[in-house]
């Protein structure tokens, strides 16, 4: 509403001209603000708008923006607005609340962004942190640790599954076989294999982030079948949601009772139906 309402500051002025009964009009100083805090206000409504849309975003963009936020809050706490600086004091609070609990995830879903990887992971920690060099290098290797782990985790699990579907039988060759195939990958460093796939991939050269309509699922249903367990990694870490805001008030308006503002009496089924899609096209926005 105040990016539509600013530009027209002179049509609020004539209208306190010409009709009496028009009598709030912002003053200077009211106007003044309203400028100043738009732009940063229009930064939220995007990214809440990319976040909590009907169709969720893959957890892949979450890093990229989050960082933007941290480093635009850092901006406004020495702009010289003594409201907004206090505001981003206690934007700063929450954000490092809730941030630092899930950070680790949302890095291993950049470095699984085969546009980004390691390297837009160490800028947006350069962004959180507001340094860089060697703080920021311990972070990604971090992430890359914990990524590591994920990986040993699946591939003991899928270790698991493959003997269990292995029936050995007497004088079966193929089965003898596969037994033992199975008993020496069991004894294999566990390590081995995982970090030759992570490097494999970290070593092959990166999309380009100019590439249009780029799907990161499709990339790693088609183009990442060469990684098997960071293609299961990325089949779970891509489907956590950054927020529940959709479903909370998807959730808080199942309590309404459709009632015709005139007559008083339950709508029609009609006029249901267009209270419904109005509801629909509020969520999507």
């Amino acid at each position: 509403m105040l990016f539509t309402a600013v530009p027209y500051k002179a049509v609020f002025i004539r209208a306190s001209c010409v009709d009496r009964q028009y009598t709030c009009l912002p003053t200077d100083d009211e106007w003044k603000f309203a400028e100043d805090v738009v732009e940063r206000l229009r930064l939220f409504n995007d990214i809440t708008a990319l976040f909590s849309r009907i169709d969720y975003v893959t957890a892949n963009v979450y890093f990229t923006r989050i960082a933007k936020i941290r480093n635009q809050i850092r901006l406004w706490s020495s702009c010289g607005n003594p409201l907004v600086e206090a505001m981003s004091a206690n934007m700063v609070a929450k954000f490092d609340k809730y941030w630092t609990d899930i950070q680790g995830l949302m890095g291993i879903a950049t470095i699984l962004d085969p546009r980004f990887k390691t390297a837009v992971l160490l800028i947006c920690y350069e962004d959180l942190l507001d340094v860089s060099g060697r703080e920021c290098e311990d972070r990604v290797a971090d992430v890359k640790n914990l990524l590591t782990d994920l990986m040993n985790e699946n591939h003991v699990a899928e270790n698991i599954e493959n003997n269990e579907s292995l029936a050995p039988s007497i004088g079966n060759s193929d089965n003898f076989l596969s037994d033992i195939s199975a008993r020496i990958a069991s004894r294999r460093p566990t390590s081995m294999g995982f970090k030759s796939e992570l490097d494999w991939y970290l070593d092959e050269e990166m999309v380009n982030m100019q590439t249009k309509n780029f799907n990161v699922l499709d990339w790693w249903k088609v183009a990442g079948t060469q990684f098997p367990t960071l293609r299961r990694i990325a089949r779970d870490i891509y489907a956590i949601p950054v927020t529940t805001v959709a479903s909370e008030a998807a959730f808080s308006t199942s309590g309404r009772v459709l009632i015709d503002d005139k007559t008083k009496q339950p709508a029609t089924f009609w006029s249901c139906l267009q209270d419904i899609q109005e509801g629909l096209q509020e969520l999507a926005l």
